[in-house]
């Protein structure tokens, strides 16, 4: 019989709905993926001055940004994305940031 891992959540969730109210989402993902924040176009260069400088986050080496074309997905709110993909040194924790466009 297999295990069903429980969904993984971003740990500072609350910090972060706190600060930056429906601007800043996160997403319930499976326990095998990254934990990912669902950020709004507009918010995007504040969330991640928090997410950098904030002592309860730290993500202060950036890893990756990859563009997505939903044309083919059905069920997506958008047919574009960026993604974001950011890592805590101090923490080793990594981050998916998801801009839907």
């Amino acid at each position: 019989m297999s295990a069903v891992a429980a969904p993984v959540g971003v740990p500072f969730a609350p910090l972060v709905e706190r600060k930056f109210g429906g601007t800043a989402v996160p997403e319930e993902r499976p326990a095998h993926d990254v934990p990912t924040l669902q950020v709004a176009p507009e918010a995007l260069h504040e969330v991640a001055l928090f997410l950098r400088d904030d002592p309860s986050t730290r993500f202060d080496l950036f890893l990756d940004l990859a563009g997505v074309d939903n044309l083919k997905r059905p069920g997506r709110p958008t047919r574009f994305e960026a993604v974001f993909h950011l890592l805590s040194v101090s923490s080793s924790e990594h981050l998916r940031v998801k801009v839907l466009l």
